[in-house]
């Protein structure tokens, strides 16, 4: 048997090109050598940046970009680069959940203001929460089994979050304060605090 390593049909013997998408076919032993080649190393930079590594926003871009775009990757690192798509999409519905007010784009002072308690006393699993596209084992793997993941996304929410409450100018307690730099930690919870100030006094200019 021959195979297409672009869509995985099987064809005969005599068969020489994928009749869906024309690429040559191979055999079962060039197919898993090719995979090998091409799959397997982005799959363990992928996984061990989702499970260890400090993901940058450019590692989310790039990894949802091959979940898209290749479907023998998508395939191969079904569960790193799903859990990647999964942190952009819940990025994207609290950046429009706080800095949209009926499809406008200003601070939702309520949602905003609901929602630093939540994060206060819950942590990341506290806001997780209210997005409505997760069931509970999902976000438990995304909190505990991919580490270096779940920290890219709480440092993106906590910017966001602590941003809008400061153009909308809405006041924080010090005991939710003190509980955020206790889920955070000190440094990352300065370097959020920095660039919080640096974009009030960009906005300010």
């Amino acid at each position: 048997m021959l195979y297409c390593i672009k869509c995985g049909k099987e064809y005969p013997d005599d068969a020489r090109f994928c009749s869906s998408c024309g690429k040559p076919l191979v055999t079962l032993n060039q197919a898993a050598e090719g995979l090998a080649r091409l799959v397997i190393p982005e799959m363990s930079e992928f996984d061990q940046l989702a499970k260890n590594g400090s993901v940058s926003t450019s590692d989310v871009e790039r990894a949802t970009k091959v979940l898209e775009t290749d479907s023998n990757a998508r395939l191969s690192h079904d569960s790193s680069l799903n859990y990647f798509a999964l942190a952009k999409n819940i990025e994207y519905f609290f950046r429009q959940r706080w800095y949209s007010v009926d499809g406008k784009a200003q601070v939702n002072r309520k949602a905003v203001a609901d929602d630093l308690p939540k994060y206060a006393m819950g942590g990341l699993d506290g806001l997780l929460k209210l997005y409505p596209n997760i069931d509970s084992e999902r976000r438990s793997d995304l909190l505990y089994g991919y580490k270096g993941l779940a920290i890219w996304l709480e440092n993106e929410m906590v910017k966001n979050m602590l941003l809008a409450h400061r153009m909308a100018r809405i006041e924080t307690t010090k005991d939710e304060m003190f509980m955020v730099s206790t889920h955070l930690g000190a440094e990352r919870f300065g370097a959020i605090i920095d660039y919080v100030t640096g974009q009030m006094k960009l906005i300010k200019q």
